[in-house]
Formats: structure tokens, sequence, C-alpha cells
């Protein structure tokens, strides 16, 4: 058998700010959380995506904070540019600094991202549109941690009271895939849509209107044995 479980812990969030260069504004609104996750064996591949609302009249600059988990590699950082996706690109910090400057100057719409450690990446992005939504999408491929049967993968999620950190539109999809196959899947804390494909597929659905509200409110778990 095979046990696979997704935690929604307190000590991490699987979650961007996107911070105004003008420390007179407060971050910007998440209003949308979109994570797709696909799980085959031990590998991972996330898609994390998410709005944000500039409320100001005017266009604004940002930087985006995000929390790589640990032992993760990013792989494709995107933005949406008037209705439409961009690619971004991998720059070491240096270049990734002089590049920005002088896209700003021609006053275009760079997305650069910058690893400042081992955990965290900082994405600035310009402009953010006014009284308008700026989305972001990262793609970072990690390894499920596996203990005989075991199989254990950590998508952290902490509940905050503060607006500007609770989405309106929150979802989470996971497509597991295991040759040794799949039985039964299960959360003790959340409410989730189980499909499944075959013995072998199954996708799991956590689909929430506003900040999802576990049961427990300290972890999720799903759980396939």
């Amino acid at each position: 058998f095979v046990i696979i479980g997704i935690f929604a812990a307190n000590t991490a969030q699987a979650r961007g700010v996107l911070i105004p260069e003008d420390k007179l504004i407060p971050p910007f609104a998440l209003t949308a959380h979109h994570a797709n996750i696909q799980i085959e064996d031990q590998l991972v591949k996330v898609r994390l995506e998410q709005v944000f609302e500039n409320p100001s009249s005017r266009n604004l600059e940002a930087t985006y904070w995000f929390p790589v988990p640990k032992g993760a590699a990013v792989n494709g950082f995107f933005m949406w540019v008037d209705g439409k996706e961009v690619k971004g690109e991998l720059l070491d910090a240096t270049k990734a600094r002089e590049t920005y400057q002088n896209i700003v100057r021609r006053t275009m719409d760079p997305g650069l991202l910058e690893y400042m450690d081992a955990q965290w990446i900082r994405l600035r992005v310009f402009p953010v549109p006014a009284k308008g939504r700026q989305k972001v999408a990262l793609e970072y491929l990690t390894v499920a941690s596996r203990e005989q049967n075991v199989v254990e993968m950590n998508y952290p999620w902490k509940n905050e009271s503060r607006n500007h950190f609770q989405p309106e539109d929150f979802r989470l999809n996971v497509q597991l895939k295991s040759k040794l196959g799949i039985g039964n899947v299960y959360s003790p804390s959340h409410a989730i849509l189980v499909d499944r494909k075959s013995g072998h597929e199954v996708e799991v659905k956590l689909e929430k209107s506003r900040n999802p509200s576990p049961r427990d409110r300290k972890s999720t778990r799903l759980n396939s044995s």
C-alpha cells in the first residue's frame, strides 16, 4: 500500500505576498490561490497561481515574495500582461537588478525572479495596474519523502485573520499516481472530492470560496492507503 499526506501547517505558508514599493501602501489583497499538484510515486510537480488586487488609482511597482519549500527547484515563473501569459527569466541577482532597472526606465512590464537565499525567491513586478489585478504563477519540482510504504508530501498553508492574506477563491487540485496502487483516500480535516480514475490514479479536489476552514486548525492531511 501507499500513504500520501498533504499538510497545511502553521509553521510555513505556501503563498506569496505582493508588497508595493511605496511603503505607505499595505500589501495587496490576495484574491485567488490555485494550486495544482501532480504526485507520481515520489516525484512532485507543483504549479501555483495567485492573483492580487491593487486598489490604488495608479500603477505601482511591487515585490513578490515566496517561500520555496526546502529541497524544491523552481523551474518556471509567469506573469500576465494585458491578459497574456508572459514567461519570466530565472536570473542571478546582479543581472536581475540591472535588467529590471533598465526595463523600468523604458516603462515596460518585467517580471524578474531573484533568489534571495535557499528558501526564498523575490519577484519584482511593474506595473501592477491601477484598480486592477495582477496574476503570477510559479512552477517547482520536489521529491516526496518515503519510509517503507509511506510517501509524504507537505503543502503548508496558514490561516490568517488579516484580509490581505485571505483569498476569495482557494483551490487545491491533486493528481495521485502510483505503480503500487492506491486504496482508500480520505482527509480527516477537510471535505474533499475524490475522483478515482483507476486503481493507480486518483484525483482529489479541495475548493473553498474564501479561506479554507479545516475542522482541525493545525493541519490538513490527505491519506490514501
